[in-house]
């Protein structure tokens, strides 16, 4: 028996890239909170990653901040691959998925990420990549 994953070739007109992002607030034994994604072309998976974020979350809203954070430099990696070989055919800006309110709030500018200096940078960086219009957090 073979196994594998098949991916549709159907690029002709424009590229779909999205993410979907989640977190476990405070899972671990050592306090921090576990994120990952997963990177969709087409609706096929291209990339995905779990690991421990760097920093202690104090909240669910903030874990998945940190998800959202850790997508983004995949994202950059693969939109300019993409782009390179498909001659900028990506539909623009990339959806990232979010299943906490709060956190799609605070990206969208909606509300104050808090006091937290580690959150605020992260928070940063998400708005810069809003306002390119290079992402969506949705």
């Amino acid at each position: 028996i073979d196994y594998g994953i098949i991916y549709e070739s159907d690029f002709k007109d424009e590229v779909k890239l999205e993410a979907y992002v989640d977190a476990a607030f405070g899972d671990r034994n050592d306090g921090y909170s576990t994120a990952g994604y997963v990177i969709m072309l087409n609706n096929c998976p291209i990339s995905w990653r779990t690991s421990g974020l760097k920093f202690a979350a104090s909240s669910s809203t903030e874990a998945e901040l940190g998800a959202v954070h850790m997508v983004l430099e995949e994202l950059g990696h693969i939109r300019g691959m993409i782009n390179e070989l498909l001659d900028n055919k990506i539909l623009t800006p990339i959806k990232i998925h979010c299943d906490n309110s709060p956190a799609v709030l605070i990206s969208n500018d909606d509300c104050s990420p808090g006091k937290s200096r580690t959150i605020n940078t992260k928070v940063a960086k998400i708005r810069r990549f809003i306002q390119d219009k290079i992402v969506e957090v949705v």
